[in-house]
């Protein structure tokens, strides 16, 4: 959804910003909207292994999603889930709601909310599965967790997932100077 300009524009910053944070510059925190970050999942490669499978929509302060994910991952993830096995080769088709954090330098995707068809999924199979990494199996993560290795934190605000490097910004920069 993004003009010819704004995808430019958008590429040409999101290389800055990553730049800076693999050297530990200070730089001001990238700020993406639902367009801007599923254009970066469509095209950029380092998001190459969630290309097909998500597509994301920033509302207020969470991160939903529409996911299409095969099964045979589903089960690597969630091994102890019985009902998994009888799926193989086929897909786990959802929308979710998604908790985006950062611990211990690694960036986590966890399930907060999900529905197939339009059924929320139980809440007895939500608590089996709420608390396991997305991010966990690189055929979902890929190079997204060493590319974000270097953040300090990852906010989702006002329709918008914020991204700030573990140099810090540009302001404390100025701020520790005074």
């Amino acid at each position: 959804n993004l003009s010819v300009d704004d995808a430019v524009k958008l590429e040409s910053e999101f290389e800055k910003f990553r730049t800076r944070v693999d050297v530990d510059l200070p730089t001001k925190p990238l700020e993406l909207d639902t367009d801007q970050m599923n254009h970066l999942i469509e095209t950029d490669a380092k998001f190459s292994t969630l290309k097909d499978k998500v597509r994301l929509k920033i509302v207020k302060n969470e991160v939903r999603g529409n996911i299409s994910i095969p099964i045979d991952i589903v089960r690597q993830i969630y091994p102890d889930l019985p009902q998994i096995n009888m799926l193989s080769g086929r897909y786990l088709n959802a929308n979710v709601t998604v908790n985006l954090r950062l611990e211990g330098g690694q960036l986590e995707a966890y399930l907060k909310q999900m529905s197939i068809k339009g059924d929320a999924v139980p809440e007895n199979m939500m608590a089996r599965i709420r608390d396991r990494d997305l991010f966990k199996d690189d055929r979902i993560s890929g190079q997204l967790t060493q590319q974000f290795k270097k953040l300090r934190d990852v906010k989702i605000e006002n329709g918008k997932i914020i991204l700030v490097g573990s140099g810090g910004t540009v302001e404390e920069l100025m701020n520790n100077r005074k």
